[in-house]
């Protein structure tokens, strides 16, 4: 009778832990943050326009990252191969908003602007035809507007 008893301590001791194991992990599971979608990934580079404002730790591995302030870009000239997919993201450093705007009409769905201190990124394709691909700053007032050069090869 003894035993009968134990064993039946024994498995109320194991029901009670397994319990108190699956709350604590239904407790981690509801504090575990959703992962974060790269907000850049689902940008059709057939349709540019660009994303809602990033954090630093967002911008993907191989983007080409452009700061801008009233002082102008930098990097001032990147180059990318004809036809690349090309992650371009703007972070203004400065108090101001800044744009970068294309001159040629082939790349003129490809502006993105940005609130001072922002980042925001936008994904599209390079033209076919090599070449200089000048942008620049719509943005600054009251000055030569700050430029820049996209190499296609």
């Amino acid at each position: 009778m003894k035993k009968a008893e134990n064993f039946v301590g024994v498995i109320l001791i194991l029901v009670l832990i397994f319990t108190l194991i699956w709350v604590n992990w239904q407790r981690i599971e509801k504090k575990t943050p959703p992962k974060k979608e790269n907000p850049l990934k689902g940008i059709d580079p057939q349709n540019p326009f660009y994303t809602p404002p990033l954090e630093k730790k967002d911008i993907p591995f191989g983007a080409i990252l452009l700061e801008v302030s009233q002082d102008g870009f930098k990097p001032d000239r990147f180059e990318v191969k004809k036809g690349q997919k090309v992650t371009l993201v703007l972070s203004s450093t400065d108090n101001n908003f800044h744009s970068l705007i294309f001159e040629k009409e082939e790349l003129e769905k490809v502006k993105i602007i940005v609130e001072p201190k922002t980042t925001r990124g936008i994904v599209f394709f390079a033209p076919e035809n090599p070449g200089e691909y000048r942008f620049f700053d719509l943005e600054v007032q009251g000055k030569e507007k700050p430029k820049g050069v996209m190499v296609v090869k």
